[in-house]
């Protein structure tokens, strides 16, 4: 199962991702693998809550740079601090013009977001299974990387003894 942590202040569209991510998920699953439960989501609707939920058991975040007690420098600030301590992130959100959408794209992956996604996107069927395949990258990917240094880990310890 895969559990993706959405961070949106809008609750009918934190709830509308979730729903459409499940119905991708279940769309695209290979035939013969079980579908019971294979997406599971929860919110959260502003950076406090995510600052209490950050330590969650989730597979990756999905964060709106804009939430009601949080504006976008500072989320990226959070961000840069705790990329390192949290599952990938990508950055979710509404900008107005294409300048300042490749500005802010190349500031969230600077700041530590895996990815980076443009929210109007996402209500497509082809942009929700994007979507999709992105979350299911990154989070393949840092499990990789986490299986390599744990291996890496053990072989260091062996080598000691």
């Amino acid at each position: 199962m895969l559990k993706i942590l959405i961070v949106e202040d809008a609750l009918g569209v934190a709830e509308s991702i979730g729903a459409l991510l499940t119905v991708s998920y279940k769309r695209i699953m290979p035939a013969g693998v079980p579908d019971s439960n294979p997406l599971d989501f929860f919110i959260c609707r502003s950076a406090y809550e995510l600052e209490q939920h950050k330590r969650d058991k989730v597979d990756a975040i999905l964060l709106d740079l804009r939430l009601t007690d949080s504006n976008e420098d500072s989320t990226l600030e959070w961000l840069d601090e705790n990329a390192e301590k949290i599952p990938p992130t990508i950055v979710i959100t509404e900008i107005p013009c294409a300048r300042h959408h490749s500005s802010l794209a190349v500031t969230s992956l600077a700041n530590g977001a895996a990815d980076f996604f443009h929210k109007e996107r996402i209500f497509t069927q082809h942009g929700t299974d994007a979507l999709l395949a992105r979350i299911i990258k990154v989070v393949t990917l840092r499990k990789r990387i986490l299986e390599k240094y744990e291996l890496r880990k053990e072989v260091s310890l062996c080598l000691q003894d």
